[in-house]
């Protein structure tokens, strides 16, 4: 889920990860195939969205890169 982002096909983008969840979905995406399904999140206050929170229309995307900070 992306918390105040649209991502938009055929562009580059870098985000932060903040939720463990989403920290676990990137780390095999990066062990599998380096794609992941970035959905656009309805209410930015919800910490832990179900499906119904997350809006229906996303974009599969591939990771190019990841750097990690302390």
């Amino acid at each position: 889920a992306m918390r105040g982002a649209v991502v938009f096909p055929h562009t580059f983008i870098h985000f932060d990860i903040v939720r463990a969840r989403s920290l676990r979905a990137v780390e095999r995406a990066m062990k599998d195939d380096n794609f992941v399904l970035l959905l656009g999140q309805r209410d930015f206050d919800i910490e832990n969205p179900l499906p119904s929170d997350l809006y229906t229309v996303g974009v599969y995307s591939k990771i190019k890169q990841i750097v990690q900070l302390p």
